[in-house]
């Protein structure tokens, strides 16, 4: 992905994110991980689509730095899953927005 920060709405990369979001699919995939990180096929059942979408969507959002892998899980069989999470640091601003005081506020 590119360098960590912030970027504006007016920015090159914003293009990458909003078209990562562009997709209703993919805002509950977001939505989803922002509750609670999970594997490829927990967020399938979580938004009820196919694993083949939510790949397509995760390509998408990871490309964007909206979400990273945060952690291995491992199936029945053994076999390794990445556990994804929404980023922790969103990667874009809207340049005319005032902050507010909750703006630092970590959500858990």
């Amino acid at each position: 992905g590119r360098e960590r920060g912030v970027v504006g709405v007016d920015d090159e990369d914003a293009d990458d994110i909003i078209a990562a979001l562009s997709s209703a699919t993919a805002g509950r995939i977001l939505t989803s991980l922002h509750d609670e990180p999970a594997t490829k096929s927990e967020i399938a059942a979580e938004v009820d689509t196919s694993l083949q979408n939510v790949q397509y969507h995760l390509a998408k959002l990871d490309g964007a730095d909206l979400v990273e892998v945060v952690d291995t899980a491992y199936s029945e069989k053994g076999r390794e899953m990445d556990v994804y999470a929404a980023a922790d640091e969103p990667p874009i601003r809207d340049p005319t927005r005032r902050p507010r005081a909750c703006d630092g506020w970590v959500r858990r």
